[in-house]
């Protein structure tokens, strides 16, 4: 692999546990993580905001003193497919919350500050700055000269379903069904809606369903973005077919 490729690859292992040190221990601070690495803690800090590089020096002293798991479906892809990643684009594609903060742009009473934003979506204000940084430069948010955050209605393609793309989506998909969990006893019913249908089917009317369900999709947020009139909230919907059953042996 390419060194400043693992070197890059290095920094997102260091974003990665310190974010779930922090999940782990919401209190957990900057300088606890620094500490902890025997590093000064505002090296660390330009190092996790690409404010720093990653030389050879910091990445074989940093490198023993934090786990090195690679089993996460993130960094379990080999040298090829990293070369080709776009990291900011993947974690777009990969973080519940990056949608999400786009979306909370266009509420009407949006307050444009890391503290407000990382309440309102339960992240640490570490993972709100990263967020930001990462959809300012991939231009999906607009920051004017005064700080103002704006969605700009641009669209990342991932029409190119490569190995990376589709591992993003499967994480995201997999924090989206967590939120849902989430929200079961802790959101009022009148402000949420959780249904479900069990039903026999011929395996050959999945692409027909696939396509009901896209068609769904579109008229709900057109019917949302045709009616919206005080928009104060955040929602997402999730849509699941699969099926529950084995298929039989063949014998």
């Amino acid at each position: 692999m390419n060194k400043n490729r693992q070197y890059e690859k290095f920094r997102q292992i260091l974003q990665k546990e310190f974010l779930s040190r922090i999940k782990r221990n919401p209190s957990y601070s900057l300088r606890a993580y620094a500490k902890s690495l025997e590093i000064n803690d505002s090296t660390l800090s330009k190092i996790l905001n690409q404010q720093m590089p990653v030389t050879k020096k910091r990445f074989e002293h940093l490198s023993k003193r934090i786990p090195m798991d690679l089993n996460d479906d993130f960094f379990a892809m080999n040298d090829k497919q990293f070369l080709d990643l776009d990291i900011q684009k993947l974690r777009m594609l990969s973080n519940w919350y990056y949608p999400a903060i786009l979306e909370l742009t266009k509420t009407n009473d949006f307050e444009n500050n890391s503290k407000s934003i990382a309440y309102r979506l339960g992240l640490s204000i570490h993972e709100v700055k990263m967020a930001i940084s990462d959809l300012v430069d991939l231009k999906l948010l607009l920051e004017d000269g005064e700080g103002n955050l704006s969605c700009t209605e641009n669209y990342i393609w991932d029409g190119d379903l490569n190995e990376e793309v589709r591992l993003a989506h499967r994480n995201i998909q997999r924090q989206f069904l967590r939120k849902a969990d989430e929200t079961m006893f802790s959101v009022a019913p009148n402000l949420k809606e959780n249904a479900s249908l069990t039903v026999a089917c011929d395996p050959d009317l999945t692409s027909e369903v696939k396509k009901k369900i896209e068609k769904f999709q579109q008229e709900l947020d057109e019917f949302i973005m045709n009616n919206n009139k005080q928009v104060k909230e955040v929602y997402q919907l999730n849509i699941n077919f699969f099926p529950l059953t084995n298929p039989k042996e063949k014998k």
